[in-house]
């Protein structure tokens, strides 16, 4: 657990707005919308799930460039932590390796959607490499004793 290096501690914020009922792309400080417990009051934050391996070898080149990105054209990524929690839960069970990656919405130089799972559940995808310097913050995920991660 604990944080790894980039950044100062940034308090969580979630990286979402809704318009009608449906959340819409974001990209950059959502306007009219306050977001508490940011630095400035305007970041919208998303997370990223990641292998401390593989966060680890994409600090020399100042990008982060997730499988993900060759095979299906975008990075996963979940809209709050309770999103994120769920996604370890059903697709890293067991793994005390994950680091999550809290993401600045606003200096991500790729794109940013907002899109459904085959659950229906919208989730955020970056449409490119993940420019190191959008990182807020890096953290471990604990495993309970329950077996479940926690932060």
């Amino acid at each position: 657990g604990g944080e790894i290096g980039i950044g100062p501690w940034v308090p969580v914020a979630t990286g979402t707005t809704r318009e009608g009922g449906r959340i819409q792309q974001v990209k950059g400080p959502v306007s009219g919308e306050t977001v508490a417990g940011t630095r400035d009051g305007n970041m919208a934050i998303i997370y990223h799930l990641t292998s401390q391996d593989a966060w680890q070898a994409a600090q020399p080149s100042g990008e982060y460039e997730a499988p993900s990105l060759a095979e299906e054209g975008f990075i996963h990524c979940s809209k709050d932590e309770s999103q994120l929690l769920r996604v370890a839960e059903r697709l890293y069970q067991g793994r005390g390796d994950l680091r999550v990656v809290d993401l600045d919405v606003e200096k991500l130089e790729a794109r940013v959607e907002y899109e459904p799972s085959r659950s229906g559940e919208e989730y955020p995808h970056i449409y490119g490499k993940l420019n190191l310097d959008a990182v807020v913050r890096v953290r471990g995920l604990r495993l309970g004793s329950d077996g479940k991660h926690t932060f």
